[in-house]
């Protein structure tokens, strides 16, 4: 019994230090996105945003929406579906690499996808699917029987 009593304490302990620290500090950094979902720091101190119906954005380093860049795969924006994560190529600054995950499909057969492609200005070049779940989505939801988590790891 004494153990359990220590070992409650030091949770308690522990809780308190949490509720003492300081509140996190909120800047907004960008206003009139829609459903954003992830964000990509570009090395000019810039940003690329994802929104789920599909949309892929520049923004400059001061928030300013810069431009929607174009070459994006069709996405499926329905349920939880649409245009998710974004990756940077560890060399993007060379290569202008990135990676994109989406949902691709209708809502009687859709899929989660990984695409990559590289951004040139405002443009996705040379894009390509390079994975998809299986088996694809039979009903009519973007909840997936074969579940990919839509953040997508940079290795």
């Amino acid at each position: 019994m004494p153990q359990l009593r220590a070992i409650i304490l030091s949770q308690l302990l522990f809780l308190a230090s949490i509720s003492s620290a300081e509140d996190p500090i909120v800047e907004v950094v960008a206003d009139g996105l829609t459903l954003p979902w992830a964000v990509a720091f570009l090395p000019d101190g810039g940003y690329l945003v994802t929104e789920r119906a599909g949309r892929l954005l520049r923004l400059a380093a001061d928030g300013r929406i810069a431009a929607e860049v174009a070459g994006v795969p069709e996405v499926l924006f329905q349920g939880q579906g649409g245009l998710m994560d974004l990756v940077l190529d560890p060399a993007f600054a060379d290569n202008g690499r990135l990676y994109l995950s989406y949902a691709r499909g209708t809502t009687r057969a859709n899929t989660t996808t990984i695409h990559t492609a590289r951004l040139e200005g405002d443009a996705l070049v040379d894009g390509q699917d390079i994975f998809s779940t299986r088996p694809v989505k039979t009903t009519p939801s973007t909840t997936a029987r074969a579940w990919l988590s839509c953040r997508t790891v940079r290795c």
